[in-house]
């Protein structure tokens, strides 16, 4: 399927527009379409961008799947900072596992508003040794601060 027949069948789809199993059915082909390592990264550029600002949340998260697979890409990269600002929990999760995964230096300042800046190191025992409140930013930061 071209492109261009995706982006206007994806158009069309609305929240509670399919049933579950007809919007399954359209998502995997969907991943199955755009997974492949030969896809033209114009055709990436052009679904990426349909799928960060799609209504349906599903069609987000499935950019996010498509993106897993082209991280080397600017605008797979992109999309991935993009939707860790996604209002439902299921996609910006997965958006912020993914720049982990892929090492997304961009979306630092991306995570940092979300989970604020490491404060200095606490120099004192707790119950459970020495207490280091920078060691829940290591996901955000992978020692690049």
């Amino acid at each position: 399927m071209a492109i261009q027949d995706w982006i206007t069948r994806l158009d069309k789809i609305e929240l509670a527009s399919l049933s579950a199993p007809e919007l399954e059915a359209t998502l995997a082909e969907l991943r199955a379409c755009f997974s492949s390592v030969d896809v033209p990264v114009t055709d990436l550029n052009e679904i990426f961008g349909l799928c960060a600002m799609h209504k349906n949340p599903w069609i987000r998260r499935t950019g996010l799947a498509i993106a897993d697979r082209h991280a080397e890409t600017p605008s797979a990269r992109e999309l991935m900072c993009w939707l860790v600002h996604d209002p439902e929990d299921f996609v910006c999760f997965e958006a912020v596992r993914l720049c982990d995964r892929h090492r997304v230096a961009e979306s630092i300042k991306e995570l940092l508003p979300i989970i604020g800046l490491p404060s200095g190191r606490v120099d004192h025992v707790g119950r459970d040794g020495p207490c280091d409140r920078s060691q829940g930013y290591y996901i955000a930061i992978w020692n690049h601060g």
